[in-house]
């Protein structure tokens, strides 16, 4: 039941009275093409890809604005772009044997729009709650986690202290971090992104703290062993505390999920769905209180993007 209500409320949110019933054929412009691209940036088999649209890869993987262009020359951020490189390939070759004119692909762009709106909606929900007192309240119950020194690092986790031992002797051979984490890393949180860590402090990742914090300058240390295996750890770099800016994006991005949530409760709770289909409840409504399917999720969808994966960590909380 919970599968066919958030079905129900994404049409709502977007603004539509019900789901295409057949896919027709119909003639579209080609589909994908930006507008104002921006500074240029790249080009994938000679098509241009500008600033913007890089831009918004890694905002829909959760990097704040003010904190893009560190995040895009970091090892993580390379990566993904690569990725974005690969998915404009294969978009490209899509366009030239004119796949979007295939009804099964048209409606699958036309529902993907609609996701982008529904997220758009969600965000402008969040953002809209969002003060100044709230974000520096937010700040101030959590200044003594800005106050901690960080480190900012890159890992590579194998299931042998042999095969971390093998992974040390290629690094100092001079074979590439990034390249090695995604080939040979276990931990699939950081292993797309090259084994990116983000900045984080010991509290953050106890089992690895005392070794990184213990060196002041940039290092590959290693092999470390802990429960989830035997780490190579390069430091990429140290700072005393998290700078006031990333404070206030740190403070908005939780914020801005708590109220996300929120706006999405509300919603949920004012729907009115009439159910038409055969076997649906009687008198064709929801039951009140009917109880949420077994495993739902209970959070906002998160934003698509290319291939799926984490973005690089952006903020002082690293990972947990």
């Amino acid at each position: 039941m919970r599968t066919t209500m958030i079905a129900v409320a994404l049409l709502a949110v977007v603004g539509c009275d019900e789901a295409p019933t057949q896919a027709t054929p119909v003639v579209i412009d080609e589909p994908g093409l930006i507008a104002d691209l921006g500074e240029p940036f790249m080009t994938v088999n000679g098509f241009q890809v500008g600033r913007n649209e890089i831009d918004v890869v890694f905002k829909n993987k959760g990097v704040p604005a003010a904190m893009l262009d560190s995040v895009v020359k970091s090892p993580g951020g390379y990566h993904i772009i690569e990725e974005y490189a690969l998915a404009t390939a294969l978009y490209r070759q899509a366009v030239e044997e004119k796949l979007f004119e295939d009804p099964q692909t048209q409606l699958e762009l036309a529902f993907a729009q609609r996701q982008a709106l529904s997220r758009a909606m969600q965000r402008t929900l969040a953002q809209r709650a969002l003060t100044d007192e709230r974000v520096n309240a937010w700040i101030e119950d959590n200044r003594d986690q800005f106050a901690l020194p960080q480190k900012q690092a890159r890992q590579i986790v194998v299931g042998s202290e042999s095969y971390a031992e093998d992974l040390m002797t290629r690094l100092e051979g001079g074979e590439e971090f990034a390249d090695l984490a995604r080939d040979h890393s276990i931990d699939m949180r950081t292993a797309p992104n090259g084994g990116y860590l983000g900045w984080f402090s010991m509290q953050d990742r106890p089992e690895l703290g005392r070794a990184l914090f213990a060196h002041s300058k940039e290092a590959v240390i290693g092999p470390l062993e802990t429960p989830t295996g035997w780490h190579i750890v390069e430091i990429l770099g140290s700072r005393d505390a998290t700078p006031a800016e990333e404070q206030q994006l740190i403070a908005r991005a939780a914020l801005e999920q708590k109220a996300a949530m929120d706006a999405m409760k509300d919603m949920r709770d004012s729907l009115e769905v009439n159910m038409q289909f055969v076997g649906a409840p009687e008198n064709g409504h929801l039951p009140e209180g009917h109880p949420p399917a077994e495993g739902a999720a209970e959070e906002p969808a998160a934003a698509a993007d290319e291939g799926g994966e984490e973005a690089p960590a952006a903020n002082g909380a690293g990972e947990n």
